[in-house]
């Protein structure tokens, strides 16, 4: 597997992955809009150069947020590796922490966030439906 940035020849598949997965290549969090397919990404490729990954953040001052993590074959090790290549990228622009939000109904991602020991977990009222309630993972300090 190889995990690279995005080209933009991958442009229309972001915006496919994006909105077939999470039904718009618009994310909203914490009353945020951003546009996945128009924000940094990072892809993985499989062996035989097949897209099965997708990463998209955003570095500010509050650290590298991730906006979206897709893994095309589930439990084959992408969504680690993509996280870990992030991790590579906030240590290197000097981020103070990786972050994300997912929702707390979400219990595939609560769990694959919980294994990787996220250090700081807080949950906060953030949808019109309960279920909608945000739950921030901090994988803490990358310094």
């Amino acid at each position: 597997m190889v995990i690279r940035p995005h080209v933009a020849a991958d442009r229309e598949w972001i915006v496919s992955t994006l909105e077939e997965r999470w039904g718009s290549s618009v994310i909203v969090a914490k009353d945020r809009e951003c546009d996945g397919a128009n924000i940094e990404a990072l892809i993985a490729n499989d062996a035989s150069g097949e897209r099965i990954g997708l990463l998209t953040y955003r570095i500010g001052d509050d650290g590298l947020e991730v906006v979206t993590l897709d893994s095309i074959r589930p439990g084959a090790g992408i969504g680690t590796a993509l996280l870990a290549r992030a991790t590579e990228i906030g240590r290197g622009v000097t981020a103070p922490r990786l972050w994300l939000i997912t929702t707390n109904d979400n219990l595939g991602a609560s769990g694959f966030y919980e294994n990787r020991k996220t250090s700081d977990r807080r949950c906060s009222q953030g949808g019109s439906r309960p279920s909608e309630a945000a739950q921030g993972l901090d994988s803490g300090r990358l310094g």
